[in-house]
C-alpha cells in the first residue's frame, strides 16, 4: 500500500517587494495547476465587476475546506489563458484586500500552493510518496 504524505513549506517573510520571485512563483504555479482559487472578501459583493471578465473559466463559489488555508468562501476557475493574464496583472500585494484574495493553486484536486496574503504568508505542498 502507498500512502501520500503532505510536507509543508511556508515562506512568511515575503512582503511582495521582490517582483521577480512573485513572478517565478505564478510561472511555477501555471506549469503544474489544474485550477486557481481565491477567497472572497467581501461575499456579499459576489465578485459581480469581475464575472464579465472571468466567467467563461468559472467552476464554483463554496466553503473552504481542506485547504491550506481555511477560512470563508473560495470561488474556483478553471487555470486558462485569460485567468492567468488575469492573474499576472496584479502584484502580489495587489491581493491583500482585493475582492478576490488569498491566491491557491490546486492540482488532481490537490492544493499545493496557498497565501494570505495580509499576513504575507506563502505556503507550498510536496506531496511526497512513502
Amino acid at each position: 500500500m502507498i500512502d501520500t504524505a503532505r510536507k509543508y513549506y511556508c515562506d512568511s517573510s515575503y512582503n511582495g517587494d521582490n517582483p521577480a520571485k512573485w513572478d517565478w512563483l505564478l510561472n511555477y504555479c501555471f506549469e503544474k495547476a489544474d485550477y486557481v482559487e481565491f477567497n472572497i472578501l467581501f461575499p456579499e459583493k459576489r465578485v459581480t465587476g469581475l464575472n464579465a471578465e472571468l466567467s467563461s473559466d468559472f467552476i464554483e463559489t463554496s466553503k473552504r475546506k481542506n485547504k491550506i488555508y481555511s477560512s470563508g468562501s473560495y470561488v474556483r476557475y478553471k487555470l486558462s489563458e485569460s485567468i492567468k493574464k488575469f492573474i499576472k496583472s496584479k502584484q502580489y500585494k495587489d491581493w491583500s484586500n482585493f475582492l478576490l484574495e488569498d491566491i491557491s493553486f490546486s492540482k488532481d484536486g490537490i492544493e499545493f500552493f496557498g497565501t494570505i496574503t495580509h499576513e504575507n504568508y506563502i505556503t507550498g505542498v510536496c506531496t511526497c510518496l512513502m
